[in-house]
């Protein structure tokens, strides 16, 4: 009787493996989470300006205010501010009326400055506050938010030809450690760190392509079109390299002499088209991939694709990826790019069917917020 068991156990195990493995989807499937992802980092279209990192110490926005990461509430507000700092101070923005608040490494409130209204980005570099919306850029001084020209800075306008379409973009360095880059009618938008050497604030507003570092007359750029997933740099001594896949765009970044492409690509479209309609933020039946470019080598070092039933990249750096997985059981899984391997697990017991979610990263930590309620409901380390 136990040689008839164990024979049978040989040629049942290795079925039913091949039968979860068969069926993958379909079970995760059945733990589906109908939830809304949205991703604010480096690769991103746009920030929240919901956490800022000042003098080692984490900040992050809510509806009533400015809290600690690890503590209480620090700053109280009638309605949630966008939140940026400098060195010197921190600073909250109130969109509906416009009022800048400015607060010191003690977080006593300086002064309050009234600017423009209902922008949805700010942010502030080397004296020089910048408001963003779709259709403008507006620059502040820091010292006592007066307005600046644009020509007071130097405005220099640049012309990029790709696949036979011509980019005009406008260049104002605003010191010796930053610049931004925007092309015209402000539909995409960042800020360059010469002393980071990478971007660290984007904005978009619409389907463009995304100015992500200038150099030698070349404004490098990544594609945010929900049609393609694309890496492209431009050198003063060649032309532009380009890797692509069909997919729905997440964003593009530059640090450190690396770009990153990160998107997801639906892998069954006759099996899941009548269960869940793709969007931009929902979870789909999606592969997770990432295409690295070194602007050094001129080389792609990853065109990474992850078979992700219903998960979401969540953050990319040049040596991992962590990705909200329904496949693992709803958790944020950690990838080594170079083993192409799993190297950490995390619950997400916070993510709920019918919730909608916004991660930002700043500094060592993915903050994960409710955009229900405004809350904090997780950090994750990235580290």
């Amino acid at each position: 009787m136990s040689k008839i068991l164990r024979t049978a156990a040989v040629i049942i195990i290795p079925v039913l493996i091949f039968i979860l493995i068969w069926y993958k989807e379909d079970i995760a499937d059945m733990f589906y989470v109908d939830a809304q992802m949205h991703i604010n980092n480096y690769f991103s279209f746009e920030n929240k300006n919901k956490v800022t990192e000042f003098h080692g110490e984490y900040y992050f926005a809510a509806p009533a205010g400015v809290y600690l990461k690890d503590g209480g509430q620090m700053i109280s507000a009638n309605n949630e501010p966008l939140i940026y700092s400098d060195e010197e101070s921190i600073y909250l923005y109130f969109p509906e009326s416009g009022e800048v608040s400015v607060y010191n490494s003690d977080l006593i409130l300086k002064d309050t400055y009234s600017i423009v209204k209902n922008c949805r980005g700010f942010c502030v570099a080397d004296g020089y506050a910048l408001l963003i919306d779709e259709g403008s850029l507006s620059i502040y001084d820091t010292a006592d938010f007066s307005s600046v020209n644009m020509t007071e800075l130097g405005v220099e306008t640049i012309v990029n030809e790709f696949f036979s379409e011509k980019f005009t973009y406008k260049y104002i360095e605003l010191s010796d450690s930053s610049y931004i880059v925007f092309n015209d009618g402000i539909s995409a938008f960042s800020l360059y760190d010469k002393r980071a050497d990478a971007t660290v604030y984007t904005f978009h507003s619409d389907d463009s392509f995304l100015p992500l570092k200038y150099d030698s007359g070349y404004v490098s750029i990544g594609n945010t079109t929900n049609s393609r997933l694309e890496v492209l740099w431009r050198e003063k001594d060649r032309g532009g390299q380009f890797a692509g896949r069909e997919c729905v765009t997440q964003g593009c970044g530059y640090s450190n002499g690396i770009y990153y492409s990160i998107g997801q690509s639906t892998k069954d479209h006759e099996r899941f088209e009548d269960k869940h309609e793709p969007t931009d933020n929902t979870l789909l039946n999606y592969q997770s991939a990432i295409l690295v470019g070194d602007t050094a080598s001129g080389k792609m070092l990853a065109d990474e694709w992850l078979d992700e039933t219903h998960g979401r990249i969540i953050y990319a750096d040049s040596e991992k990826l962590i990705v909200y997985s329904v496949s693992w059981g709803g958790q944020y899984i950690t990838y080594s790019i170079s083993e192409h391997k799993v190297t950490d697990k995390q619950k997400a017991s916070e993510i709920k069917d019918g919730g909608s979610y916004t991660f930002e990263t700043c500094g060592e930590y993915i903050f994960v917020f409710d955009d229900n309620t405004g809350e904090l409901v997780n950090t994750i380390s990235v580290a």
